[in-house]
C-alpha cells in the first residue's frame, strides 16, 4: 500500500506542469504529446499481453500502432494543433483489409490473432479518441470521470475488504466483492453528481445522478474488461511503469471506458451537460 501510495504522489505531481500549462497558458500541446505517448504504451502492453501466448507478425503490430493513433489523434491533432478540420480518410476498412489479407498471406496468422488486432486497435484508439477529446476541449468534464473513476474504485476496495462476502464475478476478478461494487457505485455516483453540479451549475439532480450512476458502473465494466484479458492470457499485470500499480493499461482502464462512454453519450446529445 505504502508503495501505491508513493507512485500515486509521484504520478500527480509529474502531471502538475502539464495541465498547468492547459489551464493557466492555454497550451494544449503537451498534453496532446502526453495522450500519445500513453496510448503507444497502453496498445504495447497490449500486444505483450497477447504475445504471451502468440506472436503477432510486425506488419500487423504497424498497421494497429498506425489506425489506432489515426483514430484517436486525428481529431484533436488537426482542429487544436494545425486549425484545420479533421482529415476525413476513413482508416476502419484499411485495417479490415490489410489485417484479411494477411490472414491468407501468412498460413499461421489465426481468426483469433486477427480478432485480436482488430479489438485492441479499437479498444485504444476509440478509448484514447474519447480522453483526448476531455484533455483538450471539456477538461471539467475529464476532472468528472477522473473524480467517478477514483472514487469508485478506492470505495470499491475498502468497502469490499471490510464487509465483503459474496464475489461479484470470480473467474474474471477473484478479489471484487458485489458489497464492495454497491459501496463503490453509490460513492461514486454521489462524488460525481456533487461535482458536476458546481462545475456546470446544472440543476436537475436526475440527469446528474443518473449519468454518474452509469459512469461508475462503466468505470467497473472497464475494469472487469482488462482483468479478463489479463486472466486469458495469463499476465498479473500488463507492465511494471508504475511500481505498485502495474502498467498504463492496469492504471487507464476503467478511465478510458468512462472517456469512451462519455464521449459518445456526447455526440448523441450534444447540449447534455
Amino acid at each position: 500500500m505504502k508503495q501505491r501510495v508513493m507512485t500515486a504522489t509521484l504520478i500527480i505531481l509529474f502531471l502538475i506542469p502539464f495541465f498547468y500549462s492547459k489551464l493557466v497558458y492555454g497550451h494544449n500541446l503537451p498534453l496532446i504529446l502526453l495522450a500519445i505517448v500513453l496510448a503507444i504504451i497502453a496498445l504495447t502492453e497490449l500486444i505483450a499481453a497477447k504475445e504471451n501466448q502468440s506472436r503477432i507478425h510486425a506488419i500487423v503490430r504497424l498497421t494497429m500502432y498506425v489506425a489506432m493513433l489515426y483514430l484517436a489523434f486525428n481529431e484533436v491533432v488537426m482542429e487544436t494543433v494545425y486549425h484545420r478540420d479533421p482529415l476525413s480518410f476513413d482508416v476502419i476498412p484499411l485495417l479490415v483489409i490489410i489485417v484479411g489479407l494477411w490472414m491468407v498471406i501468412d498460413r499461421h496468422f489465426r481468426i483469433d490473432e486477427a480478432g485480436f488486432a482488430l479489438f485492441g486497435t479499437f479498444y485504444i484508439g476509440l478509448s484514447f479518441l474519447g480522453l483526448s477529446y476531455f484533455l483538450i476541449k471539456r477538461t471539467e468534464l475529464l476532472f468528472y470521470i477522473l473524480l467517478i473513476t477514483i472514487l469508485t474504485d478506492t470505495f470499491a476496495y475498502f468497502v469490499g475488504r471490510a464487509i465483503g462476502k459474496r464475489k461479484l464475478i470470480p473467474e474474471v476478478s477473484p478479489n471484487k466483492t458485489v458489497e464492495g461494487s454497491l459501496g463503490g457505485t453509490f460513492v461514486g455516483s454521489l462524488g460525481g453528481a456533487l461535482y458536476l453540479y458546481f462545475a456546470t451549475e446544472n440543476e436537475n439532480w436526475l440527469l446528474l445522478i443518473g449519468l454518474s450512476l452509469g459512469l461508475s458502473v462503466v468505470a467497473q465494466f472497464g475494469d472487469l474488461v482488462a482483468s479478463k484479458i489479463k486472466r486469458t492470457v495469463g499476465i498479473k499485470d500488463y507492465g511494471n511503469l508504475f511500481p505498485g500499480h502495474g502498467g498504463v493499461l492496469d492504471r487507464l482502464d476503467s478511465l478510458l471506458f468512462t472517456a469512451l462512454t462519455l464521449y459518445y453519450v456526447l455526440q448523441l446529445v450534444p447540449n447534455l451537460i
